[in-house]
């Protein structure tokens, strides 16, 4: 997944406190998510499936491994991630599987169909979707998913930590001379990550500059 690697990046950086909200705690909750939808979250997220790899990895980093139950095909990462329930791939999520899970929150991504988040909603299943494609809107992202899941102190910690590793390294590069850097999302044929992607911000953040700033969005190299 595009998005699956810089959110990699941004989540090493931070460091992470464990830990949630108990049941007994919970309170229900309003959000909108990042499709402008508004979802109240009545009862306690106890059972989670989340819908595409850079979800599962802020839902890890929010201390939540005990409420997983499904994940992606290509949730890899952390390594967590990998003895938990499949429910299919990105865009082949098997709503049977899901069913059999029972969620009471599923999280999905703005690359999930809208067949299949519009026949999980019909289920009767709480369902928000997240579109981290910035790193602003990725740690908006946190905080939402922390409201939604009773870990917004977890949250707000991961966030400012990421806040400060960010400050730090612009500080840290802001003189030094830019390396060119090509970020390639397939090989064969070759796509690279151009100008207004989370890829190129995250080059720029790391002070780098995108070699392939001159081409627009996600393109094919000749």
């Amino acid at each position: 997944m595009k998005l699956q690697t810089a959110v990699s990046v941004l989540l090493l950086l931070a460091v992470l406190f464990a830990g949630s909200a108990s049941a007994a705690e919970w309170e229900p909750v309003t959000i909108t998510d990042d499709l402008g939808v508004v979802v109240e979250i009545t009862k306690y997220p106890e059972r989670i499936v989340s819908l595409s790899p850079a979800n599962t990895e802020i839902l890890f980093a929010l201390g939540l491994d005990e409420r997983i139950v499904g994940v992606t095909e290509y949730c890899t990462y952390p390594e967590a991630a990998l003895s938990k329930e499949k429910i299919g791939g990105f865009s082949t999520i098997n709503t049977e599987k899901i069913t059999v899970l029972n969620p009471d929150l599923i999280v999905a991504a703005d690359g999930n169909s809208e067949e299949t988040v519009s026949h999980l909603r019909e289920l009767g299943y709480t369902l928000i979707t997240i579109n981290a494609d910035t790193i602003e809107r990725t740690l908006a992202d946190i905080l939402l998913l922390g409201k939604a899941t009773g870990t917004s102190a977890e949250a707000d910690e991961l966030v400012s930590s990421m806040q400060a590793d960010l400050a730090e390294i612009a500080e840290k590069t802001a003189e030094l001379e830019k390396p060119k850097i090509l970020h390639c999302m397939w090989i064969d044929p070759l796509w690279v990550s151009g100008s207004g992607t989370f890829q190129d911000e995250m080059i720029t953040a790391a002070g780098g500059e995108n070699a392939a700033a001159a081409e627009g969005g996600w393109v094919a190299l000749n």
